[in-house]
């Protein structure tokens, strides 16, 4: 009987303690703060305007952020190869294969017994284009020399390449230099560049892509005007230079135009091309219209001459003249 007793206070207990916890108020959770956040300002990087975390290059130029700026040049050409002892000008064609438009592009030149006294730089370089770049150098010894090309731009080493260059054991005897050799060598290469000149707009005007060579034979035209100049004052040495430039600006010309592609033609230009096509053929339609119209009214006037007489259709066509003229002044009234 006690133990009956224990079980039932034991639930009584156990029932009050569950009402309890249900009375209980509820804890309320903390709400997160939903304040929405105020949108990143968006960046302008253009020409005008340069925001701040826009990237900008050396030639101040303002690009999207993550623009990576590359300032690398290649050395193309280098003439001559073959010098003697002694002072002697070095060309390099340097073509800038960055994203950077650069300035100030110079070389030097170094190696066993060679030292570069001089240097003529490339004031701007445009990206993907070329010019050349000259150094004095002096040759104190003979044989097969290595020599180490370094590339500045601005004044800071951006390049390096490794070369021969034949230094002639002795030193021969100046060879005379003909004027009129020079003359008709430069002639010849006038010849040469009016042709190429002439071949440039013809492929131009069919519609081949041809610009590429533009600037090089502008350059050439630059270099015949030189080189005439220098026979003139008698500075064979730069003629000659100016030469070998030249031949090899010409040979990169002809190579640009003839493997030059055709332009695709777009609608705009079909239109264009077509338009004075368009015109006369509208032209003739409105001609033969025209025609047409005369005839018909002529016949109809043989028509009527043939059926009422000569006499009678002279009256009647003086009549419709009368009524004409009776309108007409009927209207000017009005």
């Amino acid at each position: 009987m006690k133990l009956l007793y224990a079980i039932l206070v034991l639930l009584v207990v156990c029932s009050f303690t569950v009402f309890a916890q249900e009375d209980a108020p509820q804890e309320e959770l903390p709400q997160e703060n939903m304040t929405e956040m105020p949108p990143e300002p968006v960046l302008v990087c253009s020409q005008n305007q340069c925001d701040d975390g826009c990237v900008k290059c050396s030639d101040r130029k303002c690009h999207e952020p993550g623009f990576e700026c590359v300032e690398q040049v290649a050395i193309e050409k280098i003439f001559p190869k073959e010098i003697q002892i002694g002072q002697t000008q070095i060309s390099l064609l340097i073509r800038n294969i960055g994203n950077v438009d650069l300035e100030d592009v110079f070389a030097e030149i170094t190696g066993d017994g060679i030292t570069s006294i001089e240097r003529i730089s490339i004031d701007s370089l445009p990206e993907g284009k070329d010019d050349y770049a000259f150094v004095k150098i002096n040759a104190e010894k003979s044989g097969t020399i290595d020599v180490v090309i370094k590339t500045y731009i601005d004044g800071r080493a951006r390049g390096k390449l490794v070369e021969q260059i034949e230094v002639a054991k002795s030193i021969p005897a100046e060879p005379e230099v003909n004027a009129t050799i020079l003359s008709q060598q430069i002639a010849e290469l006038r010849t040469k560049y009016k042709s190429l000149e002439t071949l440039y707009q013809q492929k131009k005007n069919e519609g081949f892509s041809v610009d590429i060579a533009y600037d090089n034979l502008r350059l050439a035209s630059s270099y015949i005007i030189e080189a005439q100049g220098a026979v003139v004052e008698g500075s064979y040495k730069k003629v000659q230079a100016d030469i070998a430039i030249l031949q090899g600006l010409l040979e990169d010309v002809e190579l640009q135009i003839t493997s030059a592609q055709k332009q695709k033609e777009s609608f705009g230009d079909m239109v264009k091309n077509n338009l004075l096509f368009f015109g006369s053929l509208a032209a003739a339609i409105i001609s033969i219209i025209t025609a047409l119209t005369l005839i018909r009214t002529h016949l109809s006037n043989q028509k009527l001459l043939h059926r009422l007489g000569r006499k009678k259709f002279k009256e009647l066509k003086r009549k419709q003249k009368l009524k004409r003229e009776r309108e007409d002044r009927r209207k000017d009234e009005d």
